[in-house]
């Protein structure tokens, strides 16, 4: 190698040496020693394979020793081919899942929670208890008092533009749609798009409205528009005029999905600023704004926003009143700004608009695009690529290198690079382009082995079969190599006429939700009950998969209704069921089936969730009052913050409507849904009609979610959805309406045949075993050492697998707060056990909502604690007993433990007790163990909580969700998916993810 090629080869990867480097490496080079290579004792005998045949071993006889086995042979994806390709081979198309366009969605939500605030409704009140006490008590008159009820502060509107270039945002429409949805700050989210004539639509193709019907009257109406603002009603003023008219009434932003870099070439160029609100929620004609650098625009200013967390965390402050916010501002004149400018990057050569793009983009952008040239340019393998090898990029970074004049489209998601920007690329590569090529091979690969069959976000691509249906050209290079197990797991697309056609309404339930025979379902059954699950139950015109994600336990739209024909009615809850077992475990998640007439299945599936089956409940009232009684059970209030007793899905079939004959029916239903998210209690009625009388009406309001299954009258139509004109041109044709906005229109996913269905049935029924939940296996706490004193072993640590102590001889008092189903219960339980197998220690139990008792039972056991254990669910009783003498004959105990459960914080006369012990005031050795719930940002905390963390208390915060709990102790939760038994112990500052042994009795 000459000296010249060693100065190339080392400027290919860093900065190039000069002379004196290049002399002060060749004289190191020269003087180090390379080391010896010890001879092995002795080298294998390698037999002469070419010369003697291999005789195939005998059935059944054991491998040879020391020869590994042959690879897993690998199966290479594929694109769709161009039209006019030289055919190469035959393929079948398939499913392929792809990654979301919303880099962090939690980071989202999390910084929009300063617009979670709650003010008192103009419109719904209910009774202050108290109040109403003080006047009978005053006035001998038993008038009730009402007060507003707490609503959120703010509704919001977000507005998606259906311009010509906005095709390529749908995703990102739907996906921050969702996010909005779940986020739970918002009074209500209503969808709607901006068409290309300035006028809005509930979807895509419905009758335009003017836009000020989006205004409210409350003076608490927000607006977001997503628009990359590129298309021609942008620059010639249409779309401007319907963003300022909202903006002179409320709050309005624009989401920008462009890259901030790129925003100077659209019709909305902002200018970086500081800007402030005088009052929370006021309108942006109120909006003062200083720039950074020259004078700021004339005309309506509107802040425009990246789809990134810190631009939604500024916006949120800023709507709020929390003072001067960076924001970066557009400002829209009363005149249009004119036509768009004239671009003239396409008669540059290709290798100067590879300069440019190198020198202006991002460098996740520039990185992005080399990537892709060593892959394929397709939009869904770029979003693979994206959110595998840059996985904190967003939509701004696909747009640069979208936008960036290197490629162009030739139909649907696929792209080409323009001839030799792919060369100019490569040759920028720090590294030979057959590894590049390898590493962005894996890396796809890896992504979609990951992502198989749990993603309802697919796209179509060719695996070669012999005697595929699909012709496979020369010019499909692979994206992705996929394992056996993996392609067993990957849908087969549906055959259509048309290229774009989208799989719509053939892919079966189960097959969306990622079940196959080869598949078992304890990965999926053993993630904690909080992580979505999505169930998918169809896909929409465009390909997408149809989530109800309102059945998610972390969801705040608990109730549902499915309105429409019997048949029609009985599909979709089949494929709500079907996608429900396949996520949840019996554990997690149990069926109620009741059909005051026919079945809400049709025809009943033996699926081991189910509690409760029965119909014709009204023709026979035996049923009915077991059906009556088996909701005073479900509605006992012992189920509250049950942390064993899984959730509960109450599918009631109405037939036609509520019976008039038996209102007790209705009345009952009425009141399980006005206190079932407490009790873990979903219900979904399912009607044909959905008349104007006065039961439905008092329904409606707690319906949260509901679906047309088919065709209904217009004024029925208009009060389930919203809207009367809706078209169902097929059987399979559906509408889904969740949190507001516009229906979205879908095909029922088709449901498998009855051998398959059976298959499942019957898999679901032996996964995990009987009495004790699936997830909670793992360790043992027989297998933990022994206990020393004050020192009890809870579980592992995940990272080192060592056990993990407590030591209350160290810590006298120690915090338990997690969701439900955390294992909150198992712990206490571990302790309890522990602490009373010491004859001088005496332990206090108060357990207000008897889960303890609720863990007993889950495990076949006859009582909640051992019997040297005081156990009560009633606060005054545990202060009476623990105000008692004890007797002269009992010695004195050495130390006292009190475990106190869910405890009710307005007592008094507890807490001032509770709160000496925590400060260690009482003289005595007494130690605390406070359990609880994870609390939220809207939701009031434990004080005694704050008292053990200044009191330097240790915690154990179970589950993986984020609470106040956690930002006290100022730690992060376990990793997300935690199973049951799976979180953090925190302690002097140092946090150790655990997993709690679970006490189930061994079989």
């Amino acid at each position: 190698m000459t000296i010249d090629r060693l100065r190339k080869a080392l400027s290919a990867i860093g900065p190039p040496p000069d002379a004196r480097e290049l002399s002060e490496m060749l004289w190191l080079a020269c003087h180090i020693s390379p080391p010896e290579e010890k001879a092995p004792s002795s080298p294998p005998v390698v037999p002469d394979v070419s010369k003697e045949p291999v005789e195939p071993a005998a059935p059944g006889a054991p491998a040879t020793p020391g020869l590994a086995p042959p690879p897993t042979p690998l199966a290479p994806l594929h694109p769709r081919p161009a039209a006019g390709a030289e055919p190469a081979g035959e393929a079948t198309e398939v499913l392929v899942p792809t990654a979301p366009m919303l880099a962090n969605p939690l980071g989202v939500q999390r910084a929009l929670r300063p617009l979670k605030r709650r003010v008192p409704s103009r419109h719904r009140f209910e009774l202050d208890e108290d109040a109403t006490a003080a006047r009978v008590a005053d006035t001998r008159l038993w008038t009730p008092v009402l007060v507003p009820s707490p609503e959120r502060w703010l509704t919001l509107s977000l507005v998606v533009d259906t311009g010509p270039t906005m095709r390529l945002w749908r995703p990102l429409a739907r996906e921050l749609t969702e996010v909005l949805l779940r986020q739970g700050a918002f009074q209500d989210v209503h969808l709607s798009h901006l068409d290309t004539t300035g006028r809005i639509t509930s979807a895509p193709g419905s009758p335009p409205r003017d836009p000020a019907t989006l205004l409210g009257g409350s003076g608490r109406h927000a607006v977001l528009v997503l628009s990359d603002c590129s298309g021609p009603h942008w620059w010639d003023g249409r779309a401007a005029r319907a963003v300022r008219r909202w903006a002179r009434t409320g709050p309005t932003a624009i989401l920008q999905p462009l890259a901030e870099r790129l925003w100077r070439r659209t019709a909305a160029p902002a200018v970086p600023g500081l800007a402030t609100l005088p009052r929370p929620a006021a309108p942006n004609t109120d909006l003062r704004f200083a720039p950074y650098d020259g004078p700021s625009g004339t005309g309506v200013p509107v802040p425009v926003l990246e789809v990134a967390p810190r631009w939604f965390g500024a916006w949120a402050r800023l709507i709020s009143g929390s003072g001067p916010q960076p924001a970066a501002v557009a400002s829209f004149p009363s005149r249009p700004s004119g036509a768009a400018p004239l671009r003239r990057e396409r008669e540059l050569p290709i290798a100067e608009r590879v300069r440019r793009f190198l020198t202006t983009a991002s460098p996740e952008a520039a990185e992005l695009a080399a990537h892709v040239a060593v892959s394929v340019p397709s939009l869904p393998v770029m979003r693979l690529i994206q959110h595998r090898v840059l996985g904190g990029s967003g939509p701004g970074q696909l747009a640069e290198v979208l936008l960036s004049g290197l490629l162009r489209p030739v139909g649907g998601v696929r792209y080409e690079f323009v001839p030799g920007a792919r060369e100019a690329l490569l040759d920028t590569l720090p590294r030979p382009e057959a590894l590049h090529t390898r590493r962005v091979l894996e890396a796809v690969s890896a992504e979609v082995e990951r992502r198989a069959g749990t993603s309802t976000d697919l796209f179509r691509a060719l695996i070669s079969t012999d005697g595929g249906p699909v012709t496979l050209t020369a010019d499909t290079d692979h994206f992705a190599l996929v394992t056996p197990e993996t392609r067993a797991h990957l849908t087969r697309a549906p055959r259509s006429a048309s290229p774009e056609q989208p799989p719509a309404a053939n892919v079966d339930v189960l097959g969306m939700n990622g079940v196959d025979p080869r598949r078992s379902f304890e990965a999926t059954w053993a993630l904690e009950p909080f992580t979505p699950r999505n169930p998918a139950i169809g896909q929409d015109p465009d390909g997408i998969g149809v989530s109800l994600y309102p059945l998610n336990l972390s969801s705040g739209i608990p109730h549902g209704l499915i309105a429409g024909e019997t048949e029609a009615r009985q599909r979709v809850v089949r494929a709500i069921v079907l996608a429900l077992a396949a996520g949840h475990s019996p554990a997690g998640l149990t069926f109620a089936f009741a059909g005051l007439g026919e079945h809400p299945l049709g025809e009943p599936l033996d699926l081991p969730h189910v509690r409760y089956s029965e119909d014709e409940l009204l023709g026979h009232p035996a049923k009915l009052r077991h059906f009556m009684d088996y909701l005073s059970r479900v509605g006992d209030t012992t189920r509250l913050s049950s942390e064993t007793r899984p959730r509960l899905l109450l599918v009631a079939d109405l037939s036609l409507t509520f019976p008039s004959s038996r209102r007790e029916v209705g009345e009952a239903l009425l009141t399980l849904a006005q206190r079932g998210r407490p009790l873990g209690v979903q219900l979904l009625l399912s009607s044909t009609t959905v008349e104007d009388t006065t039961m439905w009406n008092r329904f409606l309001p707690l319906l949260g979610w509901r679906i047309a299954a088919s065709r209904i009258p217009p004024a029925e139509l208009r009060r389930v959805l919203g809207q009367a004109a809706l078209p169902f041109p097929d059987e399979r044709t559906a509408y889904l309406l969740a949190g507001g906005g516009a229906p979205r229109r879908f095909h029922v996913a088709p449901e498998p045949p009855r051998m398959i269905v059976d298959d499942f049935v019957a898999r679901t029924r032996t996964v995990g075993f009987r009495g004790q939940p699936p997830s909670l296996l793992g360790v043992h706490v027989d297998e933990l050492p022994a206990v020393r004193g004050g020192r009890i072993p809870i579980g592992v640590d995940v990272d080192t697998l060592e056990p993990v102590f407590v030591d209350f001889d160290a810590d006298p008092h120690l915090l338990v707060a997690g969701p439900n189903r955390s294992g909150r219960a198992n712990l206490l339980r571990l302790l309890i056990d522990a602490i009373a197998a010491r004859s001088d220690r005496a332990v206090y139990v108060l357990d207000s909502f008897e889960i303890l008792l609720n863990l007993a039972e889950e495990f076949g056991l006859t009582e909640p604690v051992g019997p040297q254990v005081f156990y009560t669910e009633s606060p005054s009783e545990f202060i009476e007993v623990l105000g008692s003498t004890p007797s002269a004959n009992d010695p004195p105990p050495t130390d006292m433990y009190l475990f106190v459960i869910d405890r009710d914080v307005e007592l008094e006369t507890l807490s001032f007790f509770l709160q000496a012990v925590a400060r260690n005031l009482t003289g005595t050795r007494v130690h605390l163990v406070l359990a609880g719930l994870l609390s939220f940002p809207d939701q009031r905390m434990d004080p005694l909580v704050t008292v053990l963390h200044e009191g330097g208390a240790p915690a154990v915060l179970l589950g993986s969700s984020v609470g106040e709990e956690t930002r006290l102790y100022q730690t992060a939760p376990a990793p997300s998916p935690a199973r049951i038994g799976r979180g953090v112990l925190v302690r002097g500052g140092r946090r150790r993810v655990i997993q709690v042994a679970h006490t189930a009795p061994r079989a």
